[in-house]
């Protein structure tokens, strides 16, 4: 029989393998102009959930500006942002958390900003911010990105006419019942709401929810029973509160992200949101502030400011909570950094970052555990 202190061993040990972690960062490899930025692709990070230790697993070279990463049953996904066209490129995880590519195909259209997964029919969607529309993919059963299913146009602009002179899909987030997509159209203020059928085509569900003007909505997170939606607005830099009834949207909150005494300019502008694993917070990064923003979340949903810390980089573009919520990752694009942020699960606030990557024009950061 083991001694008490062989025991304690033993958990120490798996305790700490069961904390390793892998990271995959999407990142710019060229300016507009094509211009290199220095940037290689995706990168694969190893990281200790207990130390924070980061470590280099792999850097996978043969994709262009992997703008947007999903993962899904052991298959990471990638969409490529490029001016004049837009590709989705499917790959398969191994054990040790390196990939390899299985296929890509052609997402037709123009800067692909945004893919995700729906978690119970086997379809990838693509949003492509140029040129507005969304599409559908069937999944073959080794991950790899089967036929198009369904090609939308959105049509139409906003108020702004610089930023929305026409529209611009920026997300399609599928809800967790998985009953629908609600795709944000940042050039028309509006998100629209799909649902599949049987083929995997979209199918408009009543009518898109009117956002305020000018607002510029980006991405949203749900809470687990899809009951409320957060919606963050890249140009009125707001979290957007709606509780969702029956595929009824209600605006109920309208929350800041900004400091009352920070200059707003077009260059500040908000990025991700998202719900912490215990559903009792939320979180929103903006740029130009280069800051992330925390809510209280209640019983009820609704939410109130916890606190404002700066992300340890700048121009943070997308980041992560760890499913034990002990971490939040960010992207820093500006300065190219990747940087973790010790969480404190109780009251919701973030300490000063412990540990900076290296990862030029890093834009997407996504944690998995298997």
């Amino acid at each position: 029989m083991p001694e008490l202190g062989d025991l304690k061993i033993r958990i120490s040990i798996r305790k700490d393998l069961a904390e390793m972690a892998v990271l995959y960062v999407g990142s710019y490899t060229q300016g507009i102009d094509g211009a290199l930025t220095g940037s290689e692709g995706i990168y694969a990070f190893h990281l200790n959930e207990g130390t924070g230790v980061v470590s280099l697993l792999q850097t996978v070279k043969n994709v262009t500006n992997p703008s947007f990463l999903a993962y899904h049953n052991g298959h990471l996904y990638a969409c490529e942002e490029l001016p004049d066209k837009a590709m989705v490129v499917a790959y398969k995880r191994n054990s040790n958390g390196t990939i390899e590519e299985l296929n890509r195909k052609e997402a037709r259209g123009a800067a692909a900003c945004h893919i995700s997964v729906h978690p119970f029919k086997s379809l990838a969607i693509v949003s492509n911010y140029v040129s507005g529309n969304i599409l559908s993919f069937s999944l073959r059963e080794d991950g790899g990105i089967g036929a198009l299913c369904d090609d939308r146009q959105h049509t139409g602009h906003g108020t702004d006419a610089v930023r929305q002179e026409q529209q611009h899909t920026h997300s399609a987030t599928v809800e967790p019942c998985g009953r629908y997509a609600a795709v944000a159209d940042l050039g028309q203020d509006r998100v629209f709401l799909y649902d599949f059928d049987a083929e995997g085509r979209f199918r408009l569900c009543g009518n898109p929810i009117v956002v305020p003007d000018g607002e510029g909505p980006r991405h949203i997170a749900f809470s687990s029973d899809s009951a409320h939606a957060y919606l963050v607005t890249e140009m009125g830099n707001h979290v957007l509160h709606y509780t969702c009834r029956n595929m009824e949207w209600e605006l109920v909150q309208t929350l800041p992200i900004l400091p009352e005494d920070f200059e707003r300019t077009p260059l500040v502008l908000a990025a991700d949101i998202h719900v912490s694993p215990d559903e009792k917070f939320v979180y929103a990064s903006n740029r130009g502030w280069n800051g992330i923003t925390a809510y209280h979340r209640n019983a009820d949903g609704q939410l109130s400011l916890c606190g404002r810390y700066q992300c340890g980089g700048e121009w943070p573009r997308n980041f992560c909570i760890s499913p034990d919520g002990a971490w939040i990752v960010v992207a820093n694009q500006n300065s190219g950094t990747m940087t973790l942020l010790p969480r404190n699960c109780e009251t919701g606030e973030l300490r000063a970052s412990v540990r900076e990557v290296q990862v030029p024009q890093a834009v997407c950061v996504l944690w998995t555990e298997d």
